[in-house]
């Protein structure tokens, strides 16, 4: 199970429940989706059991509204 949180503006977590996260085997997709704008996101392990995700405007500037109808997906290879 992943819960998603939000620290600050543009900043995020996603924790999960169990220890599955790995640097150099997890990956995400993603996309923002309807937006005109040059928004766009960053994404980083932080531990086994976190991902950090960075949200920006399109003058790198940390955003909340930078998702719009898009997609967002994890994948953890072995």
């Amino acid at each position: 199970t992943y819960t998603w949180a939000r620290s600050a503006q543009g900043t995020y977590t996603i924790t999960a429940s169990a220890a599955v996260f790995n640097a150099a085997t997890t990956l995400v997709f993603g996309n923002i989706g309807g937006k005109s704008k040059e928004d766009y996101f960053r994404w980083e392990v932080g531990s086994n059991t976190q991902i950090k995700v960075s949200t920006y405007d399109n003058a790198g500037n940390p955003a909340d509204d930078v998702f719009e109808a898009g997609s967002f997906e994890i994948r953890i290879y072995s």
